[in-house]
């Protein structure tokens, strides 16, 4: 960041036009909760910046973009939350995935291998986060996380 230039890089923070992947490794990380604070963050204490990501050029609708993000993040996570609630019981990853995605479940081609790659992460993460809010409840059972609505 160059404050007396109003110049900020944000790398992956924040790409224009694309929803970057919270990667949560683990439960209870609360990463997408501090992505979130982060992006709020930025809003705040940045409006009037050119900011800087590492792909596809710069920008300065900070608010625009951050909105953006968030609401595709809350989109993400109603789906979860519906398909939770049409399955009546709980769910694995790999399950949910497929209640949302539900053309990869005709095959398990390495096409299709990125895709997961992909999206399972960005579904953790917004698991991950619904179970800190509440929203939902997170089990495990010899080793396999379940989830389901409260």
């Amino acid at each position: 960041m160059e404050r007396n230039k109003k110049l900020f890089f944000c790398a992956d923070q924040v790409i224009l036009g694309l929803t970057p992947i919270v990667i949560t490794a683990g439960k209870d990380q609360h990463l997408l909760a501090e992505y979130f604070a982060s992006l709020k963050e930025l809003t705040a204490d940045y409006t009037g910046y050119r900011f800087l990501p590492g792909h596809y050029g710069e920008f300065t609708e900070i608010r625009e973009e951050t909105d953006r993000i968030i609401s595709e993040y809350e989109t993400r996570c109603t789906q979860l939350r519906l398909a939770l609630a049409e399955s009546r019981r709980p769910m694995t990853l790999l399950e949910l995935d497929q209640a949302l995605y539900v053309q990869r479940m005709q095959t398990y081609r390495y096409s299709y291998l990125f895709s997961y790659l992909n999206t399972w992460p960005k579904l953790f993460s917004c698991l991950d986060w619904l179970a800190e809010t509440g929203a939902i409840r997170r089990a495990e059972k010899d080793g396999i996380l379940f989830w389901s609505l409260r």
